[in-house]
């Protein structure tokens, strides 16, 4: 077994049973009508979570997709409804007796998608909605395109008696969709919520890192998605699963220090465990506290900056400044302004933008911590 920094899957899988059962035994009940959401930081294991649950759903032949929002070209509402189209029609293809792959059959011409489908032993409608999905070519301007593929959901369990799980992976950033070249903002959460109200077949499950973002999405009461998600807060790893992890996939023996060491360094999040465990396979003596900290120094060294440098440089002067000062130790708005010798009201403005960005969270009222405890050791050590 090795190391993996994507998201963990089968035997690779460590921890979070509990949470893979109960959204399994849910979604997977038809008497269920609630989905989850899932909230935590970049790289604590959420997609690891959804990847695993559709894993064991896909196996009870229960239609599921998963879609990541994050850093996707899909630039507009369109294209996104394109997509979701294409996973949820390659799910239900062998239920529909479709022998060609969606993807082959999107890029066939009109004439021999017209002739597949009339082949098809389906509805006419049902026929039609496919055709309207796959074919669309101009642009809406509007969620048309979106409701259509929830319609088509609703007709394909019609059919088939099967309904679907659709899984969101980073789900606030669905507000940077494109409507018309312009985006679509937080007005695409009371659209969509109204298209899923409506419709009958569809089971969202989504995941998001902003905290801010998922709770004025889906947790607070003035939220579109309020009361529409069994709400669960995904948290590190204790230090007994990391232990475990390491363990599992090092021959070397690890002492107790390096294990209290490698929990205080990755501070229990998957994807750094697993970073400092790859730097560890190559020792094949026993391994002390002394191997972690310079395992930890060669991972901020040597993969730091594929790891951060695009994300420190995708931010403007101002917010790398805040990040630097918060990398030190500055939380306050009031002692940002002081070192930063800026106006409160711009920290503050800055500081919600690097709110939207999931750089940062509001730890109380006035103060703010950096998201990523790890992403805050890189900035120290290169700029503090």
């Amino acid at each position: 077994m090795a190391f993996t920094l994507t998201t963990a899957e089968g035997s690779d899988f460590i921890d979070r049973l509990k949470i893979v059962k109960e959204m399994f035994d849910a979604l997977s009940n038809k008497k269920e009508k609630v989905g989850f959401a899932l909230i935590g930081n970049r790289r604590v294991g959420k997609s690891s979570i959804l990847k695993e649950v559709k894993r064991k759903l896909t196996k009870t032949s229960v239609p599921c997709i998963y879609y990541s929002l994050w850093n996707r070209p899909e630039a507009d509402v369109e294209e996104f409804s394109f997509k979701l189209t294409q996973l949820i029609l390659e799910e239900y293809r062998s239920r529909l007796g479709l022998k060609y792959k969606i993807k082959n059959l999107i890029s066939s011409p009109i004439e021999h998608i017209k002739e597949v489908l009339n082949d098809l032993n389906i509805s006419v409608s049902l026929k039609d909605l496919i055709e309207i999905n796959i074919t669309r070519k101009e642009k809406l301007c509007s969620l048309d395109a979106l409701e259509d593929v929830f319609k088509l959901c609703d007709k394909l369990e019609n059919e088939t008696g099967a309904r679907i799980i659709i899984m969101l992976d980073e789900f606030p950033d669905i507000r940077n969709l494109k409507i018309c070249k312009h985006k679509a903002g937080d007005k695409i959460f009371k659209s969509l919520r109204t298209i899923y109200e409506n419709s009958q077949s569809v089971i969202l499950t989504v995941a998001g890192s902003s905290k801010t973002m998922m709770e004025n999405a889906v947790v607070d009461r003035a939220s579109p998605f309020y009361r529409q998600f069994i709400t669960k807060k995904i948290l590190p790893l204790e230090k007994k699963y990391v232990k475990e992890l390491i363990e599992k996939n090092i021959s070397a023996p690890v002492g107790k220090d390096a294990i209290e060491s490698i929990y205080e360094l990755s501070f229990g999040i998957p994807f750094y465990v697993q970073f400092i465990g790859r730097q560890l396979l190559k020792k094949n003596k026993s391994i002390n506290k002394e191997d972690i900290k310079v395992a930890f120094d060669e991972i901020l060294t040597q993969e730091g900056h594929l790891l951060f440098a695009g994300e420190f440089d995708r931010l403007n002067l101002n917010e790398k400044s805040i990040v630097i000062e918060m990398s030190k130790g500055a939380s306050a708005i009031s002692i940002l302004a002081k070192n930063l010798k800026k106006d409160k009201s711009h920290i503050n403005a800055y500081l919600s933008y690097l709110e939207a960005k999931s750089v940062v969270f509001k730890e109380e009222r006035g103060k703010y911590q950096l998201e990523d405890p790890v992403f805050a050791c890189w900035i120290k050590k290169n700029y503090g």
